[in-house]
């Protein structure tokens, strides 16, 4: 309807003197606001007037009260003596307007207007900052014990080191909400007390919003990026944000019609949360399924994996149309990994190996730790890694396996920025070193 029209204002939710501003140079140019739902604030178009707005905090109001309580029914009574007039609510916040001129302010005492925006704000948003916080240090703290235990795999990974990315970033998000609150409230709270007025928090969430879209868009898409091709990352990129769009229309749509039935704010909770937690269930399986039916129906949908510089028969005589094979491929700014598995019904004839390669010096003595001391992860100690001839396979050093003190078919060979772990499924001979270290090096 042209007579209808919605804004995003994204003002902070404390931020009463420019949400008041705002709402009274849009009825200037003819706007007049009529609701504030989810992120979007409802005007309609009308002949312009000089309106004045007052942004006030009912502590007790909730987003899933079905209607106004008696308490803010007689609030809102009380105003309208006055003649301020309820325009809406959301929450906490409720708006009212008035046409006179000099009207009497609704809140006359700052200190305890500055006490009931605290009280909404930890009612409303605390809950919502805290959580995100520790979320974001307990995600990073396992992302560091990962990294600890199995440095090699985060390290080639690119999604497992967007994680020391991106939740860094989201937990300092949330710090720096919450701290810019306390501090105003601080201040706000000394200048009520001393002054009987207090100086109005200043700017939008627009450019934080703005900055965390940004954020978020180039986080995916490297992410993707670095696993699929170009044209399938696209499309799960696209497919993630409908995903997240769609559970946020399905938990507000179901949210609004209990409102409407009038549902009581406990089942309004207690159902929207089941209904945010079954959605993203059922949304996050159908973006799998569809990721599934592209890879099946996709030719090259993985990045492409270089081929095996070396393979069983290589080394000795075998079926080839008996073996079997399979390769995997990852790749970081710091370190690539490339793992290739063959074997066939003759153990005798399996060969594997992990091809590590770093890009930073530093982290090639990481890399090389992790192998070696690998076995030992659990405390299990019969299994140990020694120092074998390193000349047989070209390397710089070489290291066998033994168990107990028998040698097994494994090594580990060392060649400038390259670690091989590579295991025979037989003796592997002097000759078969070679042609190992002639592939490696």
């Amino acid at each position: 309807m042209k007579n209808k029209k919605r804004f995003f204002p994204l003002f902070k939710f404390y931020a009463k003197e420019q949400i008041e501003k705002y709402l009274e140079d849009k009825a200037l140019s003819g706007w007049f606001l009529e609701k504030t739902e989810g992120f979007g604030w409802k005007f309609r178009k009308g002949e312009p007037k000089k309106l004045t707005y007052s942004v006030n905090y009912f502590a007790k109001a909730s987003a899933y009260d079905p209607a106004p309580s008696a308490d803010q029914e007689a609030y809102y009574e009380l105003c309208s003596y006055s003649g301020w007039y309820l325009v809406t609510s959301n929450a906490q916040m409720q708006i009212f307007c008035t046409e006179l001129e000099n009207a009497t302010p609704i809140e006359t005492d700052p200190v305890l207007e500055i006490q009931s925006i605290h009280k909404s704000v930890k009612k409303s948003f605390y809950p919502v900052w805290i959580l995100w916080i520790i979320l974001g240090f307990f995600q990073l703290g396992m992302a560091l014990l990962k990294l600890f235990i199995s440095p090699i795999t985060v390290l080639s990974n690119n999604v497992e080191l967007g994680t020391f990315v991106f939740y860094p970033f989201l937990t300092a998000f949330y710090i720096k909400e919450l701290v810019t609150y306390l501090i105003w409230h601080k201040k706000a709270s000394r200048e009520a007390e001393t002054y009987g007025s207090y100086s109005s928090i200043r700017g939008t969430n627009t450019a934080s919003v703005i900055v965390v879209l940004i954020f978020a868009f180039f986080y995916f898409t490297v992410m993707l990026s670095s696993m699929y091709n170009t044209s399938l990352a696209i499309t799960v990129m696209i497919s993630t944000f409908l995903e997240i769009a769609l559970l946020l229309a399905i938990t507000l749509g179901i949210h609004k019609l209990l409102k409407k039935l009038k549902a009581s704010a406990k089942l309004n909770l207690i159902l929207t949360i089941c209904t945010a937690v079954i959605s993203s269930i059922i949304l996050t399986a159908l973006t799998l399924i569809l990721v599934a039916l592209l890879t099946l129906s996709t030719d090259s949908i993985h990045k492409n994996t270089p081929e095996p510089p070396l393979s069983a028969q290589d080394l000795i005589t075998v079926d080839s149309e008996k073996q079997e094979s399979e390769a995997f491929f990852d790749e970081s700014f710091f370190v690539s990994q490339y793992d290739y598995n063959e074997t066939s019904a003759s153990s005798s004839s399996h060969l594997s190996y992990m091809i590590v390669t770093a890009k930073a010096e530093a982290l090639y003595d990481v890399c090389l730790k992790e192998l070696l001391d690998d076995i030992n992860l659990f405390g299990y100690s019969g299994e140990r890694y020694e120092n074998t001839d390193a000349g047989a396979f070209f390397a710089d050093e070489a290291y066998v396996l033994y168990d107990g003190d028998t040698q097994k078919n494994k090594y580990i060979l060392c060649y400038d920025n390259k670690i091989v772990e590579i295991s025979f499924g037989w003796q592997v001979t002097e000759e078969q070193m070679s042609a190992v270290g002639e592939a490696f090096n």
